[in-house]
């Protein structure tokens, strides 16, 4: 039986293998962890996109796969960077629907990533630039910063990220499907998946540049 997370309390994981699964609901990510010294399996609560950009933002995976795994497969194993994990079943009321939130377990023990962060993310800045004004530098971030703190900015990063899919969900929704099918082309969730993923990648690569 899957491991369920509790609601309002952070559970510490060790990840020794992560996968993109598919689902009834679509995909997953489910996760092969040590929870209290004991092998557990953790399908991560939320839609499968949205928790693969807050693994990739949190620097847990290095990549955020292109394609969806197929129904009847065994997924597709992610690029696992960081192992020592906090997870969180976020509800802010009885009734309301629970949000995940990632962080690491140990930020500073993390080296940073060589892959390029996602456009819409901001850059975690350990220390602030000098001022121009008087020359005197600004004081640096703890590095014993509050996991409140890495929340907070975990949560902005999962809200920017996920406007920025709903945009390009929307533009392959509304005017590239129509076209296709005037052309005769079946389109199907897989379909519109993959159009709106290569148009979020697009946004996202060119503001690399």
């Amino acid at each position: 039986m899957a491991y369920r997370l509790p609601v309002n309390e952070p559970v510490a994981v060790r990840i020794k293998f992560a996968d993109l699964v598919a689902s009834q609901y679509g995909s997953q990510v489910k996760l092969k962890c040590l929870v209290d010294g004991a092998e557990e399996h953790v399908y991560l609560p939320g839609a499968g996109l949205d928790v693969l950009t807050q693994l990739h933002e949190a620097g847990v995976i290095g990549a955020i796969p292109a394609a969806v795994p197929e129904r009847d497969t065994h997924g597709i194993a992610l690029d696992v960077r960081a192992r020592d994990v906090l997870l969180e079943l976020k509800r802010d009321a009885p009734r309301a629907r629970g949000r995940l939130v990632v962080t690491l377990a140990a930020p500073a023990a993390i080296a940073p990533l060589s892959r390029p962060r996602s456009p819409v993310s901001a850059p975690a800045v350990r220390t602030a630039a000098a001022k121009p004004s008087d020359g005197t530098p600004a004081p640096a971030e703890s590095a014993d910063a509050k996991p409140d703190d890495a929340r907070a900015r975990c949560e902005a990063r999962r809200r920017a990220v996920t406007a920025a899919f709903r945009e390009a969900l929307m533009i392959a929704l509304e005017d590239l499907a129509p076209l296709m099918e005037q052309h005769q082309v079946q389109v199907t969730g897989d379909v519109v998946y993959k159009m709106a993923f290569s148009i979020f990648q697009a946004w996202r690569e060119a503001s690399l540049r």
